[in-house]
């Protein structure tokens, strides 16, 4: 997608700033139409897409099995729409007999929408909360677990599952690829023109900087940056930037909220 602006249409809690999108979704949308709701500029301009993987055979493998498995641990809501798109197919159904975890309440909202009923849902939402939820379960330590990530995920909860003596096969389900900005935003970049950015995760932040020269670097190092956890927090950390404010809850709209919080009007 090309980048896009909306301009404000009313004074509010964001009236006069300038917001920037690295990616580009339908709650994306909804908050960037929030934010111009507010008086902010929203601006669009992803560095990065969502496609499947160059090989999609393992996890094809393991959909045409999935009577083997104890449980499916799935950690996004992107995980489940491409899981779902993927098991019709290749023409197969959930067993009923399966287990399910989500790492959420957005991800089991999106499971529920498949009439799947989720068994484990962390307080914590992260793969941390799920390893805690987990080990307060007894009896799954010997399970066979199918473990759907992206290319990029982490991989503590694999690494936990494993120790526990679980059999984990982990298939990617989806990977992210760079998009180049346009000059237009590379411009606004060198101008300082951002009061802040949204980061939704830590490859957003990579495949920014990958793209920015020395000084449109400096500058985001002293941009606001507002961060969806503590993940992504630690990678704009890595990458030198100054000023980070952590949305409370690892969602689109709590992101905007920390904007009001942090920004306010000018």
């Amino acid at each position: 997608m090309p980048m896009s602006s909306l301009p404000p249409v009313s004074t509010g809690a964001l009236g006069g700033r300038h917001l920037l999108w690295l990616r580009d979704s339908a709650p994306i949308l909804r908050a960037a139409e929030r934010c111009r709701n507010l008086g902010a500029m929203a601006t669009i301009a992803p560095v990065s897409e969502i496609v499947d993987p160059p090989d999609l055979a393992s996890l094809d493998r393991a959909l045409s099995h999935l009577d083997d498995y104890d449980w499916l641990m799935i950690t996004s809501q992107e995980g489940v729409a491409r899981f779902f798109s993927r098991l019709a197919t290749v023409a197969q159904k959930l067993p009923s007999s399966i287990k399910i975890a989500a790492v959420g309440d957005k991800t089991a909202d999106a499971l529920r929408e498949h009439q799947v009923a989720v068994g484990v849902v962390p307080r914590q939402l992260n793969q941390e909360g799920l390893i805690q939820a987990l080990q307060a379960i007894p009896g799954w330590q010997g399970s066979r677990v199918l473990l759907p990530l992206a290319d990029r995920a982490r991989s503590q909860l694999a690494k936990f599952l494993e120790a526990q003596g679980a059999l984990v096969d982990r298939v990617v389900l989806y990977q992210s690829r760079e998009v180049a900005l346009s000059e237009l935003v590379l411009q606004k970049i060198s101008s300082s023109d951002f009061d802040a950015i949204f980061y939704t995760a830590p490859s957003s932040a990579e495949f920014l900087f990958k793209q920015l020269d020395g000084d449109q670097q400096r500058i985001i190092q002293d941009t606001w940056a507002i961060s969806i956890g503590s993940t992504t927090s630690a990678m704009l950390k890595k990458l030198g930037i100054r000023r980070i404010a952590e949305a409370s809850m690892p969602s689109i709209s709590d992101l905007v909220d920390k904007a009001i919080q942090v920004l306010g009007p000018c």
